[in-house]
């Protein structure tokens, strides 16, 4: 024992990167020793690549919930000889190496990355991947089925559902989880409530009692106020300002965010275009313009006449107001109803030809 520390400490050590030195040697072979130096002689190092590869395995996760890897071997002695990737551990069992360090992780266990030198030294990693499976429940995932390596602490990614909000429920325990750490296969279900939006009411130049109300998404919008407007039928409620959508009580909600109803009237006012008429050598009534309309409510005739010899407005059945200058005048009141409103020329016989123009004729709402 003795003899060999003597010996080590007579000899230097050799160093070579990627290598472990062995002893000196000269040409055939023999090793140095102190009984082998009786004359001048070259002796040389020799050296074992016995240090085995460095390894870097990167994991990264997919758009599609599985996994690329890349593996990176580093060896400075008898260089790479390839790469191994599969569920085979290469320790205790014979595996091939190729050049390929790249690949797809696509579906659950445990998984082996080893890099072999050419020396036949072998440096492995291994992990396992776990799955997590996500049910959106209605609603829409990117990915329904994710792997993740063992511990990864995992943030669970967002379901959607028109007009919902959603958490994640895990299977096992019943729990709203946001994340969960990848220490088992896992499955996760999306709880959906239904959206709560606001509706404001535009009474569209009315007055409405009710200024807004909450609806559910998918829930019927329930009871709808009833705006008032002076001269005014109320038509109902609206998507947009003119045309759109009439939103009635039983309708679903299908708006995603808060939004505005328009009240759409009809005008109580009713106006007959006008025109003109001519006469001839007659007595009441000569010639008349006649015109059917439908009076909504209790109304006040108006007619503005700008042109006459002599001027009579019936209703048939009714009554007759004659008019004997221009201007506008109210020739009745009349309740709610159909009527046959009547006009006519009123001349003297044997004074000539006649003539009567108007410019229009408003049935005007009573208040």
């Amino acid at each position: 024992m003795e003899r060999e520390d003597e010996e080590e400490e007579l000899f230097p050590q050799a160093f070579l990167n990627g290598y472990s030195f062995v002893e000196w040697a000269d040409e055939a072979g023999a090793a140095l020793s102190a009984d082998s130096v009786a004359q001048d002689k070259t002796f040389y190092a020799v050296y074992v690549d016995d240090i085995a590869p460095e390894i870097s395995v990167s994991v990264t996760e997919r758009e599609d919930g599985m996994q690329d890897f890349s593996i990176i071997g580093i060896d400075e002695g008898s260089g790479i000889l390839g790469y191994y990737f599969g569920t085979s551990d290469p320790i205790q069992n014979e595996v091939t190496y190729s050049e390929t360090n790249t690949g797809i992780i696509d579906s659950k266990g445990t998984y082996y990355f080893a890099v072999s030198d050419n020396a036949g030294n072998v440096t492995v990693e291994n992990d396992t991947f776990y799955a997590f499976s996500l049910n959106a429940n209605g609603g829409s995932v990117d990915c329904e089925t994710i792997l993740l390596a063992e511990n990864m602490d995992f943030t669970l990614p967002a379901a959607t559902k028109v007009g919902y909000s959603g958490v994640w429920v895990e299977d096992e325990t019943e729990q709203i989880v946001t994340s969960s750490v990848a220490d088992k296969d896992k499955s996760f279900t999306a709880l959906w409530s239904a959206n709560a939006y606001t509706i404001t009411f535009d009474s569209n130049g009315g007055a409405c009692n009710t200024g807004s109300k909450v609806v559910i998404y998918d829930e019927t919008y329930g009871e709808l106020p009833t705006p008032q407007r002076s001269g005014y039928s109320f038509l109902g409620w609206y998507s947009q300002p003119t045309g759109g959508e009439q939103i009635l009580p039983e309708n679903r909600v299908d708006c995603i965010c808060d939004t505005t109803l328009y009240a759409r009237w009809q005008s109580l006012t009713v106006t007959i275009p006008g025109g003109s008429l001519s006469v001839d050598d007659y007595w009441f009534p000569a010639r008349n313009c006649s015109a059917g309309i439908t009076l909504p409510v209790k109304s006040n005739i108006y007619i503005t006449v700008t042109e006459h010899y002599g001027c009579v407005f019936w209703v048939e059945g009714i009554s007759t107001s004659r008019i004997y200058s221009t201007g506008t005048f109210c020739v009745g009141t009349y309740p709610a109803g159909s009527y046959s409103f009547n006009l006519g020329a009123n001349i003297a016989s044997g004074s000539g030809n006649g003539k009567v123009s108007w410019s229009n004729m408003t049935a005007v709402p009573v208040e």
